[in-house]
Formats: structure tokens, sequence, C-alpha cells
């Protein structure tokens, strides 16, 4: 009987750790997503010469299509960074590791490439 409890404990366990990398993983998949339509309203915004104004039949009002994907894109990275934070999380630190490495201004060559000899003389 003990076994049958230590069993679904782990289990439990098991299967809350993977759904909370995936809901981690969903939201970086959709860091392009946001991306791509903040990009694409910030053209049409250079465009129109001002700002694109969304109104539909489903919703009331209109909104700024421009800054609201903007807004979306850092509530989206807040959520990130919080659940990153709450939570280590053993099946992304590899992940972790080489996003830090890739986005946070440190030498992709250095650390992969082995470096580039700079020659100051030129």
């Amino acid at each position: 009987m003990t076994y049958f409890i230590i069993d679904y404990v782990y289990q439990r366990g098991k299967i809350l750790a993977t759904v909370s990398n995936y809901q981690t993983l969903k939201m970086i998949s959709d860091r392009s997503f946001l991306l791509k339509y903040v990009i694409l309203y910030t053209y049409e915004d250079i465009l129109f010469k001002q700002p694109v104004m969304v109104s539909g039949q489903n919703f009331e009002g209109e909104y700024n299509a421009r800054q609201t994907f903007i807004d979306n894109v850092y509530i989206n990275e807040n959520n990130i960074d919080q659940k990153q934070s709450e939570e280590p999380q053993k099946d992304l630190t590899e992940y972790n590791d080489l996003f830090i490495i890739l986005n946070l201004g440190q030498d992709f060559c250095a650390n992969f490439y082995g470096g580039i000899e700079y020659n100051l003389d030129i």
C-alpha cells in the first residue's frame, strides 16, 4: 500500500513539473508571435503616419494595436521571469543557460567558437 502512495506522489510531482515546463515553453514560444505583430503594426503606424486603431464587432471601443502588443510582450516577459524565478526547473536549466549566453550580451563567438582575435592596430 505504501508503494502505491509513494508512486502516486512521485508521479504527481513529475506531472506538475511537466505542466510547468510546458507552460514556460509556451510563453517562450509566444515571444516571436507577439514581436511579429509589434513589428507589423509599427510598419503600419509609419506608413499611415498615425497609430492603427483596431475596432470590431466582437468588442466595444477601439484600441491602439501596436501599443497593445507591446504591452503583451512585456507582460509575457514578466510572466516568464516570475515562472523561472519561483521554481527552479531542472529540465530547463540547459536551455536557460544557453538563453542567458545568447541574449544577455555575452560574447557568442567567444563562448562557441573560441573567440575572435581583434587586431587593434588596424
